[in-house]
């Protein structure tokens, strides 16, 4: 984890791009959490993203993707290639959808997911990221799905409220009749939100 916030560091600051404000979708809000607690950022927002109080069970899942490796190798994941792709994406663009379904039978997918739930189990953990925001200061906005259908369900989102009740400096705005892909299904709620936010 450590490698990969410095590769992220490293690119903004080749990008001469100042100060940044940190976004993470998913599993990418825990590494922006991870990235402000250790650099300088403007602040945080997390587009549905992962938050202390569910980390475990999330890294948990990601890493129990490796008893799909060999069935993926074997082809046998294409049929249930839907159970790895949100609808959401079906509303967004068809075209989208199948290329999510092919690319989430394979098996370098499958492999990549363990793998990386393999390394965000050793930096990115429930304990990592109480830590990380326990450090955090500056203004963090949370956009969260009203009807998250992560595995996790409920969890996911209450992780996000607990976020907000013990972080003062954040903000915590509710997507109505949006799932876990709110970046695809509601680009222009997050964008108003966003610029209102900065």
């Amino acid at each position: 984890i450590d490698d990969v916030l410095a590769w992220h560091h490293n690119a903004i600051l080749a990008l001469d791009a100042g100060t940044p404000t940190i976004a993470g979708h998913s599993l990418g809000g825990a590494y922006a959490l991870a990235y402000a607690a250790r650099y300088p950022t403007q602040g945080v927002i997390l587009l549905d993203g992962l938050s202390p109080e569910v980390a475990d069970a999330v890294v948990g899942r990601m890493g129990s993707y490796s008893s799909f490796t060999v069935p993926a190798q074997m082809g046998l994941l294409s049929p249930i290639a839907g159970s790895f792709v949100s609808d959401d994406y079906a509303h967004y663009d068809a075209d989208l959808l199948a290329q999510m379904h092919a690319l989430r039978s394979r098996s370098q997918t499958i492999v990549a997911f363990a793998e990386e739930g393999s390394l965000v189990a050793d930096g990115l953990t429930t304990s990592a990221l109480v830590d990380a925001v326990g450090t955090l200061d500056v203004p963090l906005l949370i956009l969260a799905s009203a009807e998250t259908d992560v595995p996790e369900g409920q969890a996911f989102y209450e992780s996000l409220r607990a976020l907000h009740d013990t972080y003062s400096q954040s903000t915590l705005i509710t997507i109505p009749n949006a799932r876990h892909y709110v970046i695809v299904t509601h680009v222009d709620q997050l964008k108003e939100h966003v610029l209102d936010w900065m």
